[in-house]
C-alpha cells in the first residue's frame, strides 16, 4: 500500500507540473486569438490555426498530444480550451489511470470592440461628470477606449458639465463613450480625437469578479517603515500586511523585494521625493489596499508590475471594494508612475494632477474609478513607448490583451 500510494504521489506530482504548462500554453494561445479578435479576424478555424502556432513555438502543441477547441461569445470574447491525455509512470503499475487534462482561458475585447483602458463607474451623477479632463490635462491612449458610466446629460453642453468634460485639455483615443452626455467646452482649447459619443450602453467593470482578499490571507502585521526612522537611502520592503499603513517618503529609495502586499490603517503614501521600485529583475507586485488613501505625490517616483499568473494577476494596485475611500485617490505633485497592470479603484474618485506623469507600456491595461479626473498639467498615456517593466496579462473585458484564466481541470 505504501508503495503504491508513493507511486500516485510521484505520478500527481509530475501531473501538476504538466498542468502547469498546458495553462501556460492556453493563456498564451488566447491571448493570441484575442489579438486576431481585435483586428476583425472571427473566423474559428483561423484563430485555432494561430493558437495551434502559438502552441507550437512553446514546444507543447500537437506533436506533444495536445488539442485546442476554439469558440467565440458573441464578438468580443474568444474562448480556448485545451486538453491533453495525462499519463502515469509509476501508478499504472498498479492498475491506476489519472484523467485527462484540461486548461481554459479567456480574452475579451471590450464594448464595440474596442478595448478598454480607462473607465469610470460612477453611474448616477453624483459627481457630474464621469471623466474630466481640463486646465492642460491628457490622456493618450490611441489604441483603446475611455468610458464614462456616468448619466449626467447637458441640456446646455456650452455651459454644463456632462459624463465626459473636456476644457483646456486633450483625449485621444481609438473611442471615447459615455453614457450621459459630452461637454467639449468652447471656453479655452480642447482637443478629442475622435469625437467622444453620448448616449453609450453601461460597461461592466471587467474586475469586479474579483473577490476582495479575506483577513486570513494578509498574515501578520509588519511595522510601517516610517515608524522605523529612515533616513535618506536604498531599502528593502518585503511582502507581507503593513496593517497600520505603507510610508515611504523624504527620499527614501525603497525597492519592493516582490510578492503581494496587503495595506490597512492609513493606506499607502509615498511622497516626498521618495522612489518605489517593484520591477527588478523577474519579480512582480500587487499591492492592495484594504483601509485607508492611496496617495502618491511630491516628486516621487514609482514603478509597478503586476503578476502575471496567481489570483491577483494583471492587478497592479486595488483599493478594495469593501470599505469606502475618505478622500480621492491622488497622483499629484509631480509624481513620476510607471505601471503594467491595473489601477483598480471601484470605490474611489481617482485625481490626477499637478503634472503628475503616469505611462504604461501595455496597450490595453486599466485605470478604473467611481470617476477619473485629470487636470493641472497632468499627463496618463497608455502604450507609451518606455523601456521598463515587462509585459502582463490583463484581465479579461479589458482589451485585446485582456486575459481571465478559468481554473484548469481534469
Amino acid at each position: 500500500m505504501l508503495i503504491a500510494a508513493g507511486a500516485m504521489a510521484a505520478d500527481f506530482f509530475l501531473w501538476r507540473l504538466e498542468d502547469g504548462r498546458l495553462q501556460r500554453v492556453v493563456d498564451a494561445g488566447a491571448l493570441s486569438a484575442g489579438r486576431a479578435l481585435g483586428e476583425g479576424r472571427t473566423n474559428i478555424s483561423d484563430l485555432k490555426k494561430i493558437v495551434e502556432a502559438e502552441a507550437a513555438v512553446m514546444n507543447y502543441g500537437t506533436a506533444q498530444g495536445v488539442t485546442f477547441s476554439v469558440n467565440l461569445e458573441g464578438l468580443d470574447t474568444v474562448n480556448v480550451d485545451g486538453f491533453k491525455p495525462t499519463q502515469t509512470y509509476f501508478s499504472k503499475i498498479f492498475g491506476s489511470t489519472m484523467p485527462q487534462m484540461r486548461a481554459e482561458a479567456s480574452v475579451g475585447i471590450g464594448l464595440d470592440g474596442t478595448p478598454l483602458c480607462v473607465l469610470a463607474l460612477e453611474d448616477q451623477p453624483v459627481e457630474k461628470f464621469g471623466v474630466r479632463v481640463h486646465n492642460d490635462g491628457y490622456i493618450i491612449a490611441p489604441q483603446c477606449r475611455v468610458h464614462s458610466n456616468s448619466s449626467q446629460v447637458t441640456p446646455n453642453p456650452a455651459i454644463e458639465e456632462g459624463s465626459i468634460y473636456i476644457r483646456n485639455g486633450e483625449i485621444t483615443t481609438a473611442s471615447t463613450c459615455a453614457v450621459g452626455g459630452v461637454t467639449l467646452s468652447p471656453n479655452g482649447w480642447t482637443k478629442a480625437l475622435p469625437e467622444p459619443h453620448a448616449g453609450c450602453p453601461k460597461a461592466d467593470d471587467p474586475l469586479g469578479h474579483v473577490p476582495n482578499p479575506k483577513p486570513s490571507e494578509y498574515g501578520v502585521c509588519l511595522p510601517d517603515p516610517k515608524l522605523l526612522g529612515w533616513w535618506p537611502g536604498f531599502k528593502q520592503i518585503p511582502a507581507g500586511n503593513y496593517c497600520d499603513g505603507l510610508t515611504i517618503t523624504n527620499g527614501v529609495e525603497a525597492r519592493l523585494k516582490g510578492g503581494t502586499f496587503f495595506i490597512g490603517g492609513t493606506g499607502l503614501t509615498v511622497g516626498g521625493g521618495a522612489k518605489l521600485e517593484g520591477v527588478e529583475g523577474n519579480q512582480t507586485t500587487a499591492i492592495i489596499v484594504y483601509a485607508g488613501d492611496v496617495t502618491l505625490d511630491n516628486g516621487s517616483d514609482l514603478i509597478i508590475s503586476a503578476h502575471k499568473t496567481g489570483k491577483y494577476a494583471g492587478i497592479a494596485l486595488w483599493r478594495t471594494h469593501d470599505t469606502p475611500c475618505t478622500k480621492p485617490v491622488s497622483l499629484a505633485g509631480g509624481v513620476d508612475f510607471k505601471f503594467d497592470g491595473a489601477l483598480y479603484f471601484p470605490n474611489c474618485h481617482v485625481e490626477i494632477s499637478n503634472a503628475a506623469e503616469v505611462l504604461t507600456i501595455e496597450d490595453f491595461t486599466l485605470i478604473v474609478g467611481r470617476s477619473v479626473q485629470v487636470w493641472g498639467g497632468a499627463k496618463v498615456t497608455i502604450n507609451a513607448n518606455k523601456p521598463y517593466g515587462q509585459p502582463i496579462c490583463v484581465p479579461a473585458g479589458a482589451g485585446g490583451v485582456g486575459l481571465k484564466r478559468r481554473k484548469s481541470s481534469a
